[in-house]
Parts: structure tokens; C-alpha cells; sequence
């Protein structure tokens, strides 16, 4: 007997981008080390709802709620994406080995916000 399924998904809204970005040492199956899913939508130039996720930095997957409001009302630019990039480090406390994960996560971020700003 075979079965099939059907997965059925609304549509993604207008103005809405998304995107992960994992960071490893090896290849496409090694574990993140630090990583991050991001999903904003623009309207009239700037971020009318955002989703920051972090992973690699937890134990589970760590939401932003820094980030997210440190881009909400604001255009995709430099300026915002650093702000965020800030925001979502903040609170940061690192383990003793693993001190460089703030400055990693940082750094996805901006590169990741500025390509879906481009996008």
C-alpha cells in the first residue's frame, strides 16, 4: 500500500522575505555553530513585521525580541541592521570557550539582513 501526503501552505504575504543562515567548520552536514532564520516583511521602505531566530546560541533556538523591535518601522539600511545586530547581543553572557559566538552572531546578522534588503 503506498500512501501519499499533501502539505498545504498559505501564500507568502507581498513584501515578505525570508532566509537562514547557517555558519560551520565543515561541510553542509556539521552542526550550526551559530546560525540565524530571519523573515521580514517591507512595506513603503521599511520593516512592517520581523522574526529574528537564533540558533547555535542556546539550547534551543532563541528568538529576538530585541532585533525584531529595533527593525520594526524602520528601512532595511545600515543603520537599522546594525541597530539589530546590536540588540539581538545585548544581554549576551558567553561560556568560557565560546566568548567569539557575540561577535559571530552579530555578523550573520548584518550580512544577512543587508542581502534580504537587496533581495
Amino acid at each position: 500500500m503506498r500512501w501519499t501526503a499533501e502539505i498545504l501552505l498559505d501564500a507568502v504575504p507581498q513584501g515578505e522575505r525570508s532566509t537562514y543562515r547557517k555558519v560551520r567548520e565543515r561541510g553542509a552536514f556539521d552542526f550550526a555553530i551559530a546560525g540565524a532564520a530571519i523573515a521580514v516583511t517591507l512595506a513603503d521602505g521599511k520593516v512592517a513585521a520581523a522574526r529574528v531566530v537564533l540558533s547555535g546560541v542556546a539550547a534551543a533556538p532563541w528568538r529576538s525580541p530585541e532585533a525584531e523591535k529595533a527593525l520594526v518601522g524602520k528601512p532595511l539600511d545600515n543603520a537599522t541592521v546594525e541597530a539589530a545586530a546590536m540588540a539581538a547581543a545585548k544581554d549576551a553572557v558567553a561560556l568560557e570557550k565560546n566568548q567569539y559566538k557575540i561577535a559571530l552572531v552579530r555578523g550573520i546578522l548584518e550580512e544577512t539582513l543587508l542581502r534580504l534588503a537587496k533581495a
